[in-house]
């Protein structure tokens, strides 16, 4: 699995952990439920701004979501993470 998979699975997992779905979860963010369907299933990009959303909305450290360590991530490493998910965007 990478990188961005891997991130895609946390989201799916906090989607099954909150017990909460797609339109619940959509509601919960303010967006669309396609569009949440869309960017979960891997058919739309996966944003940084989607992840941020996430990361405020239910107090998760983005650290978290991008599967680095909280007690040890540095800001590089995270920064790192999110340029690779621009990038993937940039395709």
């Amino acid at each position: 699995m990478n990188k961005l998979d891997s991130i895609l699975h946390n989201v799916n997992v906090l989607l099954n952990d909150k017990k909460l779905n797609k339109s619940a979860f959509a509601e919960e963010l303010g967006m669309n439920r396609g569009t949440l369907h869309n960017i979960t299933t891997g058919k739309s990009p996966l944003t940084v701004e989607f992840l941020l959303k996430i990361s405020e909305h239910f107090k998760i450290p983005m650290s978290k979501l991008l599967n680095e360590d909280p007690a040890t991530a540095t800001v590089d490493q995270i920064f790192d993470t999110m340029k690779q998910i621009v990038k993937q965007n940039m395709r």
